[in-house]
């Protein structure tokens, strides 16, 4: 687990790496982690270690070879859905889950904030320029599925879900 001294490291490397890699976080977590848990490990301390919302990472199963392509993909939507957390969903607790098998690797991300009604959802999902549009698009496009559940001050659950390498054609 990361500590507070190993987070003002990271947070001095991250400012080196935002500079080399022009400001793209996926570009520079794909540089600093070759395993998508230990990206995710980072991406919740890094939640918490900001917002002060207190985040845990999960892990089930066998640890897999994920693609890069597939694990940049799954980075940056964890890193989108996060970072969605502290500015729209009053949540005070927030976790990650990762779970890897021979047929695929999900990332579920659960809050205990405001929650979503069902039309909220469908318009979350399907506005253009919306960021969970494109990720949904991204998930898609690597044969993988993206499922939001949410009540209404009951939290949300995002669960994205998809193969650990790409089908040749």
């Amino acid at each position: 687990m990361l500590r507070d001294k190993d987070l003002d490291k990271i947070e001095i490397f991250d400012d080196v790496l935002y500079e080399k890699y022009n400001d793209d976080p996926t570009n520079i977590l794909n540089h600093m982690f070759v395993s998508l848990e230990a990206a995710l490990e980072w991406l919740t301390a890094r939640l918490e270690n900001q917002s002060g919302i207190k985040t845990d990472l999960q892990k089930n199963g066998k640890l897999v070879h994920v693609d890069r392509s597939i694990r940049s993909v799954l980075i940056q939507s964890a890193q989108e859905i996060l970072m969605n957390v502290p500015t729209h969903t009053g949540a005070g607790k927030a976790s990650v889950s990762l779970n890897q098998n021979g047929h695929g690797v999900s990332v579920t991300i659960e809050d205990d904030g405001i929650g979503l009604t069902d039309s909220s959802i469908d318009s979350l999902i399907r506005h253009e320029g919306s960021g969970f549009l494109k990720i949904r698009e991204r998930i898609l496009h690597l044969g993988g599925d993206l499922s939001v559940e949410s009540k209404r001050d009951q939290g949300t659950r995002v669960t994205i879900t998809v193969p650990p390498s790409m089908r040749k054609h």
